[in-house]
């Protein structure tokens, strides 16, 4: 099962995802892909943030 949390900053998300005690995938380490690899706002950056993404969607559903 995949769940997104979205809100506004320090509404509590990190805190709820803990609770549930399963795989946290923050923003930020898909977004840390696309730094590295990209120059910001490229073309190139959102492709990568999209492959990062799906790639991260697809192991997340399909771990136990």
């Amino acid at each position: 099962m995949l769940i997104v949390l979205n809100g506004y900053p320090g509404v509590g998300k990190l805190k709820v995802a803990a609770a549930l005690d399963g795989h946290l995938l923050d923003n930020h380490c898909i977004y840390n892909v696309a730094f590295a690899l990209t120059q910001f706002k490229s073309p190139a950056f959102y492709d990568a943030v999209r492959s990062v993404q799906k790639i991260a969607d697809f192991s997340t559903c399909t771990r136990p």
